[in-house]
């Protein structure tokens, strides 16, 4: 005998998968959205790191980059600068050797070469539209489009910062700095564009330092 219509079990069987599949489908939509914003975020990091990696292979102050014999494009090296603490600035050890001057490092090490022979100072940080260094950065922004939506912003911070050690010479804390010294912090901000605002999704830091270029003056025997 043949039946031509559903038992009731196969009924509520069918509204019980049915239901199932509705409930699914925002569960499956906000997924793909996740999917979707995370793969975009992915362009995002992508052009916050390539920008971090432009920015902290400039030349570390202006002062760097001044005169036609510290140029450092046509160099490719510059000379330690001397900064607001007297304590860490160039100097000469030994009085019978004049040409080796050392700048004392971070923490007890007084072996530091390639400082600037006419004792140049390190510069504030400010904003340049010419991006010839790393404080030039300062306060730069730039939009990142794609099929000519904006989809994030890239913001950028360079300030001086310092390093207090307290009792410990090997380590360390980042703490912010009222002055010239010999660190500056590079922040770059990333944040999504949406309908006018920016929400920060997330924050880059990367800390150059005042140590000149890696090729030594002078040789210490």
């Amino acid at each position: 005998m043949r039946r031509s219509a559903f038992t009731f079990i196969e009924l509520v069987f069918s509204i019980v998968v049915v239901g199932l599949v509705i409930l699914s489908i925002p569960l499956i939509v906000r997924q793909s959205n996740a999917n979707t914003i995370e793969s975009q975020n992915v362009i995002g990091y992508y052009n916050a790191l390539t920008l971090m990696n432009t920015i902290r292979n400039k030349p570390w102050d202006l002062g760097n980059i001044q005169g036609p014999l510290d140029n450092f494009t046509a160099s490719g090296g510059y000379y330690i600068l001397n900064t607001g603490n007297t304590g860490l600035d160039c100097r000469v050890l030994d009085p019978s050797k004049p040409n080796i001057i050392s700048k004392p490092g971070l923490g007890i090490s007084d072996r530091r070469r390639m400082c600037d022979p006419s004792a140049k100072q390190a510069q504030s940080i400010a904003q340049s539209g010419n991006l010839d260094n790393i404080g030039a950065f300062n306060g730069y922004s730039q939009t990142i489009t794609s099929g000519g939506n904006n989809f994030f912003i890239l913001d950028v911070i360079v300030k001086y910062v310092d390093v207090d050690f307290g009792n410990d010479t090997t380590a360390g804390t980042i703490v912010n700095a009222n002055g010239i010294t010999d660190i500056k912090e590079i922040e770059v901000k990333l944040s999504r564009h949406l309908n006018g605002t920016k929400e920060h999704v997330s924050t880059y830091k990367y800390y150059a330092t005042n140590i000149g270029t890696d090729v030594p003056f002078a040789k210490d025997n």
